[in-house]
């Protein structure tokens, strides 16, 4: 009996954790290319509240003066994930120029996960300034126009030099986006993108997961799915069957403690 508990021992311990590389978009959460899940974005504005999720771009933009305020409402499902396994978390979005102009300098991005799950099934085609979850309709895009269903995840600041380069992305890193996500108990994360500038030359486009060219201003057909925001994890998954080297090992183990024991009966 003893013999067997260390063969049994030693197979446990062949079963390790290991580091995995994932990609879950809004258009796709399987990772297969076809459309699938509950994924969701659009963006809301103050001066027209009428819904745009149906739109290949989502806006950002921060003009108070104007009333022209957009907000970017990004869900991803993340069903398929192992509740608590998430060790690195970026957001990926890829640049969709419109009519943004020549610009050389930054502008800062602020992202917010919504912390009230029960607000998570907004919907794409349905979800207006007016009824848009996490935020207060002020007009002013700062840090007292949201209320206390958001969590402030981080920020970072998107460069306008050399974004020429037709579908070029940036990855984020974001200091609490890993822990926001492991804390998910519904599948679903809504993530408040807000442009946090004010002036004439605040507005931006990133792609959606409805977007099909590379760009506005370039035609060129690109599957429908592939510049849709991403979510970009590094998860720590163990096994539920143990890889076949580990049955290998588990054989030899089994093999050498089999002959200690026919030595043993011999003395």
């Amino acid at each position: 009996m003893r013999i067997f508990f260390i063969c049994f021992v030693i197979f446990c311990s062949t079963v390790w954790v290991s580091a995995t590389s994932l990609v879950v978009t809004n258009f796709d959460h399987n990772g297969d290319g076809l459309a699938s899940g509950n994924g969701a974005d659009t963006f809301v504005s103050q001066q027209a509240p009428d819904n745009t999720g149906s739109q290949d771009a989502i806006k950002l933009r921060s003009q108070v003066p104007l009333n022209h305020v957009e907000m970017a409402y990004l869900r991803f499902d993340t069903s398929n994930i192992e509740q608590g396994s998430i060790t690195d978390a970026k957001i990926r979005l890829y640049d969709f120029r419109i009519d943004e102009g020549a610009f050389t300098g930054g502008d800062t991005f602020e992202v917010r996960g919504l912390n009230n799950e029960s607000l998570d099934n907004w919907s794409e085609t349905g979800i207006t300034w007016n009824t848009a979850p996490g935020i207060t309709n002020d007009g002013i895009t700062d840090a007292e126009d949201f209320n206390s269903d958001t969590t402030f995840l981080g920020s970072f600041v998107f460069t306008y030099e050399n974004v020429s380069v037709n579908g070029f992305s940036i990855a984020m890193d974001l200091n609490n986006l890993a822990n926001f996500l492991n804390s998910d108990t519904n599948g679903l994360a809504t993530l408040i993108i807000s442009h946090v500038q004010d002036g004439a030359d605040s507005l931006h486009h990133f792609a959606s997961r409805e977007a099909n060219t590379i760009t506005r201003t370039n035609s060129t057909p690109t599957p429908l799915g592939s510049l849709a925001p991403q979510l970009v994890l590094e998860a720590d998954i163990a096994p539920i069957v143990p890889e076949p080297g580990s049955f290998v090992f588990f054989a030899f183990a089994l093999a050498f403690c089999w002959c200690q024991a026919q030595r043993a009966k011999r003395f």
